[in-house]
C-alpha cells in the first residue's frame, strides 16, 4: 500500500511539473494552462481528501493557495504535496479509517 500511495502521490507532484511546462507570458503577466492547472488542482484535492479527510490543513491549505493560473499557485501546490511526501503517516502507508481496499483502481 506504502508504494501505491508513494507512486499517485509521485504523479501527482509530475502533474505539477508538467502545468508549471506551459508557463506563458501575456499582457499581465505570466500565467500557465488553464487545463493542465484544473487537472493538477483536481487530482491534488483528491488524492489529499482520500489520505487525510477534507478536514486536514493540507486540504484546507490547497484550496486557500491553490487558485488560480499562475506559476507561484503551481509551486506552492507542489511545495504542499511534497510536505505530504514527507509526512510520517504517509511513509507509514497510514490512509483514513485505515480501510484494506484498494486505494487506486
Amino acid at each position: 500500500m506504502k508504494e501505491k500511495l508513494l507512486g499517485r502521490l509521485a504523479k501527482v507532484i509530475s502533474m505539477g511539473e508538467e502545468t508549471l511546462r506551459t508557463r506563458t507570458r501575456g499582457d499581465i503577466g505570466e500565467y500557465v494552462d488553464s487545463g493542465k492547472m484544473h487537472g493538477f488542482r483536481s487530482a491534488s484535492l483528491s488524492f489529499i481528501q482520500r489520505v487525510y479527510g477534507k478536514d486536514h490543513s493540507y486540504y484546507d491549505t490547497f484550496v486557500r493557495f491553490v487558485d488560480g493560473y499562475y506559476p507561484s499557485d503551481v509551486q506552492s501546490g507542489m511545495e504542499i504535496l511534497k510536505s505530504i511526501e514527507e509526512d510520517r503517516p504517509v511513509q507509514n502507508s497510514f490512509l483514513r479509517g485505515e480501510k484494506e481496499e484498494p486505494f487506486f483502481a
